[in-house]
């Protein structure tokens, strides 16, 4: 939730000097704070942001169940049962989430109290019977995750559930410098 009061304030003009008029100022936030919620089970104290995460986990240790739990009923109905869902994880858009070594959030939106949306950054493992020292850096893809607010009536009222992750962009790896 956010606090607001309106108060005077200077507004700038072009080429003159700033009027005084009334502004609104932002005084405090409140909402769901990280960490309330358990993190293991869909609810509405467990923010969006812990979403991307609790998925993000699931796929680097490769625990289908665990990001099936987080996908949004309409995700479910659209994608099957969790076996048709572990076998859409393979396709080669999201083939590099499974098992990935590293991710990161790259910039995070919130476009409405429903809606939010992170573009995340992940880095593959690097192929089996690699030398670190020898092996050509991993590629980074970029994907962009929906997560919605569940509305009343649904299986999971309040609670923020994952809508859809697209792959937006993948960097082929580079080699190394002569």
């Amino acid at each position: 939730m956010l606090t607001m009061q309106r108060q005077e304030g200077l507004a700038p003009q072009y080429r003159s000097a700033p009027r005084i008029t009334q502004v609104w100022r932002l005084l405090a936030v409140s909402g769901e704070p990280g960490g309330e919620g358990e993190v293991g089970v869909p609810g509405p104290g467990v923010g969006p942001e812990e979403v991307v995460a609790a998925q993000l986990a699931a796929l680097r240790e490769e625990r289908v169940e665990g990001v099936w739990l987080w996908a949004s009923p309409d995700n479910k109905r659209a994608t099957g049962p969790v076996e048709h869902f572990a076998r859409m994880l393979q396709a080669p858009m999201y083939q590099p989430l499974v098992g990935h070594s590293f991710s990161e959030p790259l910039r995070r939106y919130m476009f409405n109290a429903d809606t939010y949306m992170e573009l995340v950054g992940v880095v593959g493992r690097a192929p089996p019977g690699t030398a670190t020292a020898t092996a050509k850096p991993p590629a980074r893809w970029v994907y962009m995750w929906v997560v919605g607010r569940q509305p009343e009536g649904s299986e999971a009222p309040g609670a923020w559930m994952t809508q859809a992750v697209q792959l937006v962009t993948a960097e082929a790896p580079q080699p190394p410098p002569l």
